[in-house]
């Protein structure tokens, strides 16, 4: 089980930037105006994504499955797709305009605006991965069949962050009485 969850996170982080790269694009395009072409990408990955990770993960007719690491795989390979389409849309003048490699000199004034949103909103992300990773350690402690518990996953939105983590604190702890590591469940209500 430890080689396969090494597996695992090995794949999974590489399609980290995958990831980055996709959501990039796609806000280049709904910042140009464009919100259709993202959508009309994102949607047909996402209901190919499913059965393409079943396929991975338990095989096809003759074709044996990869096991858990056609999970990381399926992801890697729909934000491939999804990076080749959006960026040929861009290339093909989407935003409006048609990029270049010709560099501008550089505004500061520019700058500055760009980071007085950016930064906040970069925020998001180190919440989303702080949650991620404090749910984990916490969750780790009782040892590897419990992070097998299906904890689900953090919705976009910041406010989404707390009632998940709370479930997954609430299952924690009622797994650690089972173990008998603490004294009584806890209820929500």
């Amino acid at each position: 089980a430890l080689e396969q969850a090494l597996v695992f996170g090995a794949l999974w982080s590489l399609a980290g930037p995958l990831v980055w790269v996709n959501f990039f694009l796609s806000a280049m395009l709904r910042g140009g105006g464009d919100a259709v072409t993202p959508a009309r990408i994102s949607l047909p990955l996402s209901a190919l994504y499913v059965p393409v990770c079943g396929a991975l993960m338990l095989g096809v007719g003759p074709v044996p499955g990869l096991g858990i690491a056609g999970l990381p795989l399926a992801a890697i390979l729909s934000n491939v797709v999804s990076i080749a389409l959006q960026g040929r849309a861009v290339w093909r003048g989407r935003l409006g305009f048609v990029p270049s490699a010709v560099f501008l000199p550089p505004r500061p004034q520019i700058h500055v605006e760009i980071l007085r949103t950016g930064l906040p909103a970069s925020l998001n992300s180190v919440v989303a991965m702080a949650t991620g990773l404090l749910a984990t350690g916490l969750v780790g402690q009782f040892g590897t069949a419990a992070l097998a518990l299906p904890l689900g996953f953090a919705p976009a939105s910041p406010t989404g962050r707390a009632p998940t983590l709370s479930a997954a604190l609430l299952i924690c702890h009622n797994f650690a009485v089972r173990r008998g590591h603490a004294a009584a469940p806890l209820r929500l209500l």
